[in-house]
């Protein structure tokens, strides 16, 4: 089970459809990644309090798309032009996954408390999505088979954000994980505040734990087949877990309503 944010698996699939190279999305296309990477790489993280928490659990046992979590940012704990000390005190609402160690299999889901003090990171795409002029077309134009290359693109793209704070809400679908300083990833597994900000930079994160070697892959599209079931190039890193897919209708539905106001 993977732990990158569900939004850009399916913020990918929804806006940019499927890329030439062919790959249909099965298993053995998914590009591995370490587990630190999939829990901080990419992702805005912060520390934040719980104001308000209604579980809903699907029929697989996890959080389901009527759940929903409502965060008062604290601190941010990895500044960047877009989400910054400016974006303190605004709240983080949307659909949630909140687990105890996050690299720990099986997962152990816990249900934070109204007044706790959290650990929160989601994802910065579709941050970018919804509060950056201009980034959806700039991001539209990224794409290779390189996923790092991909996100570096995507972060040139956010340098010239200028986020609209006119709103005290940010939609997105956090990881939520206790507060803690170094946070438990699984036993004797522990990554410091300080590293996990270090690690939000995707580039970063592969150099200091380098993804294992991908499986094999024939998995293609001959000519005249269907592409409905192809996974992006660009999006294959890690496929996105049923952790993950909790609220996919929720994700395109936005992407949907922020392409129509582009």
């Amino acid at each position: 089970m993977t732990l990158r944010a569900w939004w850009l698996g399916m913020c990918g699939w929804c806006a940019l459809g499927c890329s030439s190279s062919g790959q249909t999305g099965s298993a053995s296309c998914a590009q591995p990644e370490a587990c630190e990477c999939q829990v901080f790489s990419a992702n805005h993280q912060a520390r934040a309090t719980v104001v308000d928490i209604q579980q809903v659990l699907s029929n697989i046992g996890l959080p389901g798309s009527d759940s929903s979590i409502t965060l008062v940012v604290d601190e941010v704990l990895d500044p960047s032009p877009e989400f910054n000390q400016d974006d303190v005190g605004r709240k983080l609402v949307g659909p949630y996954l909140s687990v105890l160690e996050p690299c720990k299999q099986p997962q152990q889901l816990y249900t934070p408390a109204v007044g706790d003090s959290v650990f929160v990171a989601f994802d910065s795409a579709t941050y970018r999505l919804w509060y950056c002029d201009g980034y959806y077309g700039c991001q539209s134009r990224c794409g290779g088979a390189d996923f790092v290359a991909y996100e570096l693109c995507k972060d040139a793209c956010a340098v010239n954000c200028e986020p609209d704070r006119s709103s005290e809400q940010i939609r997105t679908s956090p990881l939520v994980l206790p507060w803690a300083d170094p946070l438990k990833l699984a036993p004797n597994r522990e990554v410091s505040l300080k590293e996990a900000a270090e690690l939000s930079n995707i580039g970063t994160c592969y150099e200091r734990y380098p993804p294992p070697e991908a499986p094999p892959c024939n998995d293609t599209l001959s000519p005249g087949e269907s592409s409905a079931g192809c996974s992006m190039a660009i999006a294959a890193h890690p496929g996105q877990g049923a952790t993950w897919l909790v609220a996919s209708a929720v994700a395109c539905g936005a992407l949907r309503r922020t392409r129509r106001r582009r």
